[in-house]
């Protein structure tokens, strides 16, 4: 009664069962967790005591009515599980890599030429030591086109040298 600067017990009974019900919708909404996984907004209307939940229904009093609530009306926000992230990156096209096979061809000759097994890190270095940007995704599909790709033969090594 205190806390909330009320004088009246049946109105300090309804702050209370409020407070209770609000709990109650976070860890419906949130789980066990809710006050890790509840947004910083939620937490904190929580703890000022101004969060009732959408369906609390209001008790009849003899005084006044205090102004209700703001309602919890919000979607749970949450951030994706790692297996979610994981899951949406692979659902996403490919990037193109069209403009960078050339260069690509260059460089895996090179490293053929060496001796050395192209790997990701070793394309994406040797492209951007050329000056171009690159990010570790896009040298992932180039290197898999690459490999997906038949290697160049006699015939076409001639026709490339003249």
């Amino acid at each position: 009664m205190v806390l909330w600067e009320v004088r009246s017990y049946p109105e300090a009974l309804r702050h209370e069962r409020e407070r209770i019900l609000a709990k109650t919708d976070l860890q419906d909404r949130y789980g066990r967790l809710w006050q890790f996984k509840a947004t910083r907004r939620e937490r904190a209307l929580y703890k000022l005591g101004e969060l009732a939940p959408a369906d609390a229904v209001p008790v009849r009093l003899s005084t006044p009515a205090a102004p209700r609530r703001p309602a919890l009306t919000a979607a749970p926000v949450r951030k994706p599980s790692s297996r979610r992230r994981r899951a949406a990156r692979q659902a996403v096209a490919p990037p193109d890599v069209e403009d960078l096979m050339p260069l690509g061809r260059q460089i895996a000759a090179d490293h053929e030429a060496r001796g050395v097994t192209l790997t990701r890190d070793r394309l994406r270095d040797a492209i951007r030591q050329t000056g171009q940007s690159v990010s570790t995704d896009r040298a992932g599909a180039l290197l898999a086109r690459l490999r997906s790709e038949p290697g160049p033969t006699a015939e076409t090594s001639e026709r490339e040298a003249a």
